[in-house]
């Protein structure tokens, strides 16, 4: 995976996603393998609109106090599959470990 210094987006068409919440439900099985069934969906829906940007809007993360390795495991997983694309990802309020600064 590489990290762009620079947000530099191809064209004037972007995906915009927010609260993927992975791990939600304990860290449920399930809801990892839905999640990583819908990001390869989104990647085949990507390159068909021919777009290269992807913004995540927050919330990537479901629990802020702790992520479960297999969690962490499925994120990259997603990340990985979206290598070809230029990601930007914000910060949301589960995403962040202190809830009140």
């Amino acid at each position: 995976m590489k990290i762009k210094s620079e947000l530099n987006t191809k064209s004037n068409k972007v995906c915009c996603i927010a609260d993927l919440h992975i791990g939600v439900h304990q860290n449920s099985i399930f809801w990892h393998d839905t999640a990583l069934k819908w990001a390869q969906w989104l990647k085949e829906e990507l390159k068909k609109k021919d777009i290269k940007d992807i913004f995540i809007l927050g919330d990537l993360y479901h629990y802020r106090d702790e992520i479960a390795v297999n969690t962490i495991h499925v994120v990259n997983q997603i990340l990985t599959l979206w290598e070809e694309f230029n990601i930007v990802i914000l910060v949301g309020n589960h995403d962040a470990f202190y809830k009140d600064r």
